[in-house]
């Protein structure tokens, strides 16, 4: 909701890094929040300072809500720094595990379309889209494998993000894996159908073909 600033080298660099912060709410998003809920009094925030390291993978165990009851969400593994997660920029992968026995019961792999990671001098470095590509052979490996072991357990699995609408190919690899369920841009949801359809029948027929 509010700002968040990685890479913050020097005092100068730093003070303005917590102005930012402060500045952050009175920002028209932050100030819409705050009047849909209801909240009236005058704003205040304490800016953390945290030493930053240099993560690959990031990660945040959330708490259980009513409706999972013992459950528990977490949700890691975006590409690089957490804010971009918190922020709405990418869709991590989410995992809920019981927090009683640790097992898995649900996994959503979500579309990381870019990261932000250390520059050569220190600074923040956006990594773009067309350096990721999700039908990579070890992008697939990787998905086939969270999915089999899912369903090794009886966990269902899902796959949030843009490539199952944009990537027909992309989205027949995922129905030979097993997924359970993909996420579709509406625009999109009746030719991902079709796709996810042709796929389903051709899988059928392979599967006769090979009994015979």
């Amino acid at each position: 909701m509010n700002q968040t600033v990685t890479n913050v080298a020097g005092e100068g660099a730093l003070v303005d890094a917590v102005k930012t912060c402060w500045a952050s709410l009175f920002s028209p998003r932050v100030i819409t929040y705050r009047a849909s809920r209801g909240f009236t009094a005058d704003p205040a925030m304490a800016v953390v300072v945290e030493q930053m390291l240099a993560s690959e993978q990031s990660g945040v165990r959330l708490p259980p809500t009513p409706a999972r009851g013992s459950r528990i969400i977490s949700s890691s593994k975006p590409l690089s720094a957490w804010a971009i997660v918190v922020s709405g920029k990418v869709q991590p992968d989410t995992y809920i595990v019981d927090k009683k026995t640790l097992e898995v019961l649900d996994v959503k792999i979500g579309q990381k379309a870019f990261k932000i990671e250390r520059g050569p001098e220190g600074c923040d470095s956006d990594i773009c889209a067309e350096l990721f590509d999700e039908s990579d052979g070890a992008v697939l490996d990787a998905i086939g494998r969270i999915v089999a072991i899912a369903r090794k357990h009886g966990i269902t699995s899902s796959l949030c993000g843009q490539a199952p609408s944009t990537n027909p190919s992309f989205a027949e690899h995922l129905v030979r894996m097993g997924i359970t369920s993909v996420s579709v841009n509406p625009d999109a949801l009746a030719a991902t159908r079709r796709t996810v359809a042709a796929a389903e029948r051709r899988l059928l027929l392979e599967s006769a073909r090979n009994r015979t």
